[in-house]
């Protein structure tokens, strides 16, 4: 654990649990009551893709994280790979805009895995969370549309919904 002894450490506390605490805000302001089980479901589905993907690039030495909770258990940052991405990508899909039309659908879908991409390469560049040894930003951007689709389609699927054809 970071000892609060000067301005540094304050900041990495900051750096390392803000993200969480930024996503609880986020989940309690924009979850649909109503789909509390479909939310718990597609989150699960979630964290499996994401921890498990992510052991495997971090034990490669793809991407290193030098500042994370749980030091001494894995290499990996469980904050934001456990909890924030899961977390928002469950957002992503339980208040997708199914009955809109392609074109709404294709807005929000890019709106959002450009827009985590672009926080992606911020914290990448100004934080210590983690680092890119020899990761691109635009696996990230296709590793996320895929994750995405995922999800959705894991909900859909769990939820016997119909899968309409032709969406982003």
């Amino acid at each position: 654990m970071i000892r609060i002894s000067n301005q540094s450490n304050i900041k990495k506390l900051l750096t390392l649990y803000g993200p969480i605490v930024l996503t609880v805000g986020v989940l309690f302001v924009f979850n649909p009551r109503k789909q509390l089980r479909k939310t718990h479901m597609v989150f699960f589905f979630n964290q499996t893709i994401t921890w498990l993907f992510i052991l495997f690039v971090v034990e490669k030495g793809i991407i290193k994280n030098p500042l994370r909770i749980f030091k001494h258990a894995s290499k990996a940052n469980f904050g934001l790979v456990f909890f924030v991405f899961p977390a928002l990508n469950t957002l992503y899909t339980v208040r997708f805009p199914e009955h809109k039309n392609n074109l709404i659908k294709l807005l929000y879908s890019s709106s959002f895995v450009v827009g985590q991409g672009i926080v992606e390469l911020l914290l990448e560049r100004y934080t210590e969370l983690f680092t890119y040894v020899k990761w691109r930003w635009y696996y990230s951007f296709i590793l996320r549309i895929v994750i995405s689709y995922l999800s959705r389609l894991y909900g859909k699927w769990f939820f016997n919904e119909e899968i309409e054809r032709g969406e982003p």
